[in-house]
């Protein structure tokens, strides 16, 4: 919800400067992610769990499966293409 807030104001600064600068606010907004998406979804499922019925509550497992196999995803990502070169680079 607070990204929202977040995206306009870095997105002008975006298209009138430098290379470096621009990767600078694209990780702040990233960091901003790690930490807004995991509170985001606490707080669906929090949600869900006080107040929403049973399929309420189905959905919100159902949601947190497919990001948990997002995450999967991601880690198997990061692990064979940023750390597996580095690692048979050091042998």
């Amino acid at each position: 919800m607070h990204a929202t807030y977040v995206r306009p104001r870095y997105l002008p600064q975006l298209q009138n400067s430098t290379a470096s600068q621009k990767q600078h606010s694209l990780q702040n907004f990233s960091f901003f992610g790690c930490y807004l998406l995991p509170l985001a979804v606490l707080e669906l499922y929090l949600r869900a769990k006080e107040s929403a019925g049973p399929s309420g509550r189905f959905a919100m497992a159902g949601g947190l499966v497919v990001l948990t196999a997002l995450m999967g995803v991601g880690i198997f990502g990061i692990a064979t293409f940023m750390w597996r070169p580095l690692l048979e680079a050091m042998k």
